[in-house]
């Protein structure tokens, strides 16, 4: 009882100041979370027949994997204000996938350690993916702990019944996200083969026997992959010769991690970047809590050779297995097909760790890891806080325009963005967000135009636009010359196709150039104009 009051202070400690951050800090939006909050309300319009969104929207055909958490906001927006429930889904994300780690621990572990283990999960609940806004991902993330837990638990007892259980959660976890439930398979898969107790190959094939459902689903989905026309093949980013050893060095060395909210060099609250900086960053420090505490761990699995400590090691050899992939795995098998796989492989490896790990081993390495998991998490809140007052001041100069551009309107935005310290833009889908309960059809809608979410458009004309607008309204001001102008080309050949489409423009950011090409149709005087954001009415 004391270890779990422990870890529920610490725990506690740990997530109030990102809570705080989450309900507190008006505008802080995570990246998708609008494009999200729209696609859920479309979702739940067409359900209604509401005939503004029923001549522009309509739900695909078959069931996605990327469903599950746009149901649940659905289903919130339903009662709650489109806030409301973005800060509902953030904080799901968040303390759903630590608290689930936490009980993983303790389904594996018990009391030993459960409390030290809180800043590991803390830390990797607070990751890239979360501030992005994946939740799909995220959600099918909460329910890789929960399953595998269960079936730890289990392992030596796989009834048909425990198996039908096994195999439901992963039906679940694909209705989340389909790499999500792979990877809970994988890691099923991975146990199965690498605890060491006897009746290992009863325990394989009764886990085998679970993940029939989800191959039957998977098999199904990807005839849908393959109709897209793009090729289902892995790809390597900034890797022109996979075999040699310099470039994957170099990769390693300079590729962002998924930990890693601001761009390398930048440090929270700190404008300028530093080559110092590019280490003192939470990675670096999760980095070595975690080798110190293996190096602990290890020395003291050797020790005691006990059956409940060597049959802990399997889940050593999947974080590790999890961990090569996200170092050495592709980036993506295809645009269209979803990205940042490497990313999702190591959040969960990172994750894996956390059930192996002995925190509680009274070497000197152990207390100094478990210290240094809590100065990464505590740097990680701090991260959090910066990103969410810098979305603060964007976003509530952004949305400033939304009494301006009225409602039952078709609307278009292009953005002239600078470089900013995060990797994670929160005003990329933000227009998005104008088109909840006013009847606005927002064409900078990039999931419609993706067979990878539900709701997509009615015409094909309609599914032109959306994915036009979405692919070359965000101007880069910092790069050259030559691609500047390559930008503005892409822009100003949408405007000419499609300008009678467009009953609103918003403008982010000034570029003389780009207020050129706006001028044609949309005049120029603004409708409305404060600071960096213009809306201006078809002629």
């Amino acid at each position: 009882m004391k270890s779990r009051l422990v870890a529920s202070v610490v725990f506690g400690v740990l997530a109030l100041p990102v809570l705080a951050a989450v309900w507190g800090v008006c505008w802080f939006v995570t990246q998708d979370g609008a494009a999200h909050l729209y696609n859920s309300h479309i979702w739940g319009e067409l359900l209604k027949g509401n005939p503004a969104v029923v001549g522009h929207y309509a739900l695909r055909p078959y069931l996605v994997p990327n469903m599950a958490g746009q149901l649940m906001l659905a289903g919130l927006l339903s009662f709650l204000t489109p806030r409301a429930a973005d800060r509902l889904m953030m904080t799901a994300t968040f303390v759903g996938f630590a608290g689930s780690l936490v009980w993983l621990r303790w389904k594996v572990c018990g009391r030993e350690g459960m409390r030290w283990a809180v800043p590991l999960a803390a830390v990797v609940s607070l990751s890239w993916l979360w501030l992005l806004g994946f939740y799909n991902f995220l959600l099918g993330a909460c329910l890789f702990p929960v399953t595998l837990g269960l079936w730890w638990g289990w392992r030596e007892r796989l009834s048909a019944w425990r198996v039908l259980c096994i195999a439901a959660l992963l039906v679940v976890c694909y209705f989340s996200h389909l790499v999500a439930a792979g990877l809970t398979a994988g890691g099923l898969l991975v146990l199965a083969l690498a605890t060491v107790e006897a009746g290992r190959l009863r325990r394989v094939v009764a886990t085998g026997a679970s993940l029939l459902p989800l191959g039957a689903l998977g098999l199904a989905y990807r005839g849908v992959m393959q109709g897209t026309g793009v090729p289902i093949r892995p790809h390597w980013q900034g890797l022109a010769d996979p075999w040699s050893p310099r470039e994957w060095l170099v990769r390693l060395l300079q590729e962002d991690d998924v930990l890693q909210l601001h761009h390398r060099g930048y440090f929270p609250f700190v404008a300028e970047p530093s080559a110092i900086f590019s280490y003192l960053r939470p990675s670096s420090f999760v980095v070595t809590g975690l080798a110190l505490l293996l190096a602990a761990t290890l020395y003291a699995y050797k020790r005691e050779r006990s059956g409940g400590t060597n049959s802990r090691r399997a889940w050593g050899v999947l974080a590790l297995v999890f961990c090569a992939a996200g170092l050495f795995g592709p980036d993506h098998f295809g645009v269209a097909h979803g990205l940042g796989l490497r990313e999702r492989f190591m959040l969960l490896g990172l994750a894996c760790f956390v059930p192996f790990l002995r925190f509680e081993s009274s070497s000197l390495a152990a207390r100094v890891g478990v210290l240094t998991l809590f100065a990464a998490s505590l740097l990680q809140a701090a991260s959090v806080w910066d990103y969410a007052l810098a979305s603060d001041r964007e976003v509530g100069n952004f949305m400033r325009a939304e009494a301006h551009v009225g409602r039952g309107r078709r609307v278009a935005t292009v953005m002239a963005l600078r470089p900013s310290r995060f990797r994670v833009v929160p005003l990329y889908n933000l227009d998005t967000l104008l088109g909840v309960g006013t009847g606005n059809v927002i064409w900078n809608n990039y999931q419609a135009g993706s067979y990878l979410f539900p709701v997509t458009y009615r015409a094909d004309e309609e599914a032109r636009l959306g994915e036009r607008v979405a692919a070359t309204n965000r101007l880069n001001l910092a790069t050259s010359p030559e691609d500047f102008g390559a930008q503005l080309d892409g822009w100003a050949q949408v405007l000419a196709r499609y300008e009678r489409e467009m009953d609103v423009l918003i403008v982010w950011g000034r570029a003389e150039q780009l207020d050129e090409i706006n001028r044609k149709w949309f005049g120029p005087d603004p409708a409305f104009e404060d600071g960096d954001v213009r809306v201006f009415m078809h002629r």
